[in-house]
């Protein structure tokens, strides 16, 4: 037998985001209470995990600009390559 209560746990659940919803399935939540409570905690954990990433990107972007400041580029051909080869006896 379903409570009126688990419906609307139910629905609510179809309802949110299918990477919050994912993450609920496996929980077994009964009470619209307990799904609304676990769907906040979810949904603050993967804000802070997207704000992490976009500093992790930030930081890394940084340091392949400074890399790449640093880095010494030798030519690889000059002017003297180019010339043919003469022998100093000529």
């Amino acid at each position: 037998m379903v409570t009126d209560e688990e419906k609307r746990a139910d629905r609510f659940q179809q309802k949110l985001k299918m990477n919050i919803q994912v993450l609920l399935i496996p929980q077994q939540l009964k009470t619209f209470a307990q799904v609304l409570t676990i769907a906040r905690e979810i949904e603050r954990g993967l804000i802070r995990k997207d704000k992490s990433q976009v500093r992790e990107n930030m930081m890394k972007k940084l340091f392949l600009k400074e890399v790449k400041r640093r880095l010494v580029v030798y030519p690889t051909s000059s002017p003297l390559t180019k010339r043919s080869y003469q022998s100093p006896n000529s």
